[in-house]
């Protein structure tokens, strides 16, 4: 985390260094995570606020971000390495981080619009419940993810994302306005509806990566280490 994003403060009482920490609201640059391809940055937009532009409040130590008004909602976002392999599952990586959005509405809101951009061109590698891209070198293949637009609706259908998005997002319907939207060949996206006042949304990506070996059996790891959940994300983090 950037220095001015946060600072130890050094105060010398009674003889005695003390260090105290504090909390500091920042002009936001876009959060992002390193990756060996370069950085995947993170960006939530509410209307045409977006975290980039709005200020947030940091807490020192962590990595997490929290802005106070984003176009009307409240935002957090998370960012966690999570174990791999995981529920049985096989593969060698060298680096995997999740990346978990939350906001909440402090008015009726518009749509809010989630953004993952790596630098380069990333080629469609989805699945089963899963939006991904995956961006290749010499050296290095990465994935980035998160879920699809039938994933969506079924988080929808289970009670899991807000009431208010009933009849927007619909699992097994692709011609719906909402969910993975396309800005770019280095960008995974959502639009996703906006919120009623008072609701609350949970969002999630996640990258990982491993050396490009020629290993075919193990190159597949990353696209399934990315397949993964919200709620998984947050037990990484200790949440």
């Amino acid at each position: 985390m950037p220095a001015a994003l946060s600072k130890t403060v050094r105060a010398v009482t009674g003889g005695r260094a003390v260090r105290r920490r504090y909390r500091q609201t920042v002009v936001a640059e876009a959060p992002s995570i390193e990756t060996p391809l370069g950085q995947l940055l993170l960006r939530l937009r509410c209307g045409d606020i977006s975290t980039d532009e709005a200020s947030r409040d940091t807490d020192v130590g962590r990595r997490r971000w929290i802005w106070s008004d984003v176009g009307g909602v409240r935002v957090e976002l998370l960012v966690t390495p999570f174990p791999w392999p995981a529920d049985g599952a096989t593969g060698r990586l060298s680096g995997s981080v999740g990346a978990v959005w939350r906001w909440t509405a402090l008015r009726d809101t518009e749509y809010v619009t989630i953004e993952a951009t790596m630098p380069g061109h990333g080629s469609p590698n989805n699945g089963e419940c899963l939006e991904a891209l995956e961006f290749e070198s010499s050296d290095w293949v990465l994935d980035v993810g998160g879920p699809d637009d039938d994933c969506l609706g079924r988080e929808v259908e289970a009670g899991r994302l807000p009431a208010s998005w009933k009849g927007l997002l619909r699992a097994g319907d692709w011609e719906t306005e909402y969910g993975a939207v396309n800005l770019g060949p280095g960008t995974l996206a959502w639009k996703l509806p906006g919120l009623v006042a008072g609701e609350a949304a949970v969002h999630h990506v996640a990258v990982a990566w491993r050396p490009n070996d020629g290993d075919e059996e193990q190159a597949v790891a990353p696209w399934l280490a990315v397949d993964t959940t919200a709620d998984a994300l947050l037990r990484a983090a200790g949440e």
